[in-house]
């Protein structure tokens, strides 16, 4: 008897009949639980998105409104400003400051478009607590860059905005 006959003679058998309905059922159930784990991690997703990625509302805290520039705003500083900028912040934020720089198309969630009169009515202080905290996929730039780096490129972008 070959095997393909062996196989054949026993899917007669009663208990061959009860084995294939459970395993039937097992997998079944199996494709649930799979079901609603995805199901429950794309909803976790979801959820945590606000929360920890970029989109949604990021506020600094009240107090950083009263941080003030320390770097005066003038040609020294916006061209610092400027250099900073072209280096560091470009890639994401575009040439114009629209958010549609090279390496911001790729990320999940777009970067800042400081072309926005909105997003930049805050208040220096603010930007600069953004800056040097970061969130997401914006680093915390206060071990890069100095006191006055920071203030001026905050100078540079708000001149985006006009």
């Amino acid at each position: 008897m070959n095997l393909t006959a062996k196989n054949n003679a026993w899917a007669g058998h009663p208990g061959a009949m009860m084995e294939r309905n459970n395993v039937i059922s097992e997998v079944r159930m199996n494709m649930k639980r799979i079901s609603r784990l995805f199901g429950l991690a794309a909803l976790m997703m979801l959820f945590a998105m606000p929360i920890f990625g970029q989109g949604g509302l990021w506020v600094a805290p009240p107090d950083s409104k009263e941080y003030k520039p320390t770097v005066a705003k003038n040609a020294e500083s916006l061209k610092m400003g400027k250099d900073v900028y072209m280096k560091y912040c470009m890639l994401c934020h575009g040439e114009k400051g629209d958010g549609k720089g090279p390496s911001g198309a790729s990320l999940p969630i777009p970067p800042a478009d400081f072309t926005d009169k909105k997003r930049m009515a805050q208040s220096e202080g603010e930007l600069a607590w953004k800056i040097v905290t970061g969130r997401g996929m914006m680093p915390a730039w206060e071990p890069v860059l100095s006191e006055p780096e920071i203030w001026s490129v905050i100078h540079f972008i708000k001149d985006f905005a006009k």
